[in-house]
């Protein structure tokens, strides 16, 4: 029982020390339930360009923008694994101790440094800092989820106890017969000796200084409308991902179309940001022009006020500059410090 309560109080100090669900910083989570004019019959905003189209054939005028909407919610997906494989390389000692599986859920690697989550996600860490085997900023190659990545031959006990303050404290003993090429990454130097003795919260601190760098591939087929697009996300350190900082989500290259009825859908803005403080959640605004089709154009707002449901707003105005040209993406909806929605417009529709 005793070993079994150090192993648990090790998972707390270890997850404390990066940045937990409970610990993590930021605005919480917007609960307002979100305004959506696409699910609301009257559909306002359309007014002056709507006529008198049949209900019938306005929805299918909006399908396009619905197919959109959905799509877009991949961002959520996508940034919750970020934060999710993050923390399992932070945790892979504890976990290791505990006799848990290191292994990220939903990633596979292919031995080169590349880890995937299906087809949609790609994920690379690099070097925070000079090491006998590469450089800052350099791809690491070997599997992070490996124990013998750091040690060979290794046995991992846990021990807890509480300071004359009455603050628990946790360490880590390794016993080893090798070492591991990545063993610096652990913050012991290139040659530690057996056993070494390891505060928790010194390892989260060296492994939190690798640096994640992510792409997102979406290729939605949804009813009869196809929305592709891909993204980057800022490089950040597991530290800060753990801890709850914004990720910024940068477009590469979008498209999206109807093909049966010639709509056509063009991003005209776009500034997103991804945080996860315990339940993760998009913050910023897109701006969408629908164009062609049978019917009218319109132009939709995406936004989210620290939500994963979007308030959606419909207008008959079109016509912005494209956020993505030739390969190009526009810098008018800058995600990050100016993300669209402000924090006490967010407040607002919680009530304060």
């Amino acid at each position: 029982m005793r070993a079994r309560n150090a192993l648990l109080a090790a998972g707390l100090v270890f997850v404390v020390a990066c940045g937990s669900r409970s610990q993590k910083s930021g605005p919480p989570e917007n609960k307002s339930p979100a305004v959506d004019a696409l699910e609301d019959p009257k559909h306002p905003g359309l007014e002056a360009c709507r006529g008198s189209i049949a209900s019938g054939d306005l929805e299918s005028n909006l399908e396009i923008a619905r197919a959109t909407k959905e799509s877009y919610h991949e961002m959520v997906v996508c940034g919750g694994l970020n934060a999710s494989i993050s923390i399992t390389l932070i945790q892979i000692m504890i976990s290791a101790a505990a006799g848990k599986d290191t292994n990220p859920s939903g990633f596979t690697f292919d031995g080169k440094g590349l880890w995937r989550a299906g087809t949609q996600m790609d994920v690379e860490f690099r070097l925070g800092f000079d090491t006998k085997f590469g450089r800052a900023g350099d791809l690491i190659t070997y599997n992070l989820f490996k124990l013998d990545t750091y040690f060979t031959g290794a046995t991992i006990k846990a021990t807890a106890s509480v300071n004359t303050k009455g603050e628990a404290t946790t360490s880590l003993t390794m016993a080893f017969t090798g070492l591991g090429p990545g063993i610096e990454l652990l913050g012991l130097g290139p040659e530690p000796k057996s056993p070494v003795v390891i505060d928790g919260a010194q390892i989260a601190a060296s492994l939190g200084k690798i640096t994640l760098f992510s792409k997102v591939h979406i290729d939605d087929k949804k009813a009869n409308s196809h929305i592709k697009y891909e993204l980057e996300t800022n490089p950040m350190t597991l530290g800060q991902i753990t801890a709850g900082e914004p990720t910024v989500m940068k477009l590469l290259n979008v498209s999206g179309e109807r093909p049966d009825v010639g709509q056509k859908m063009t991003v005209t803005n776009f500034g997103i940001d991804y945080r996860d403080i315990g339940s993760g959640y998009l913050d910023g605004k897109i701006e969408v022009d629908i164009t062609g089709g049978l019917f009218f154009p319109y132009s939709v707002t995406y936004s989210y006020p620290r939500r994963n449901a979007p308030d959606v707003a419909l207008s008959c105005e079109v016509g912005k500059k494209p956020a993505f040209d030739a390969g190009v993406a526009d810098s008018g909806g800058d995600s990050g410090a100016d993300t669209g929605v402000s924090d006490s417009a967010a407040d607002a529709a919680e009530g304060g």
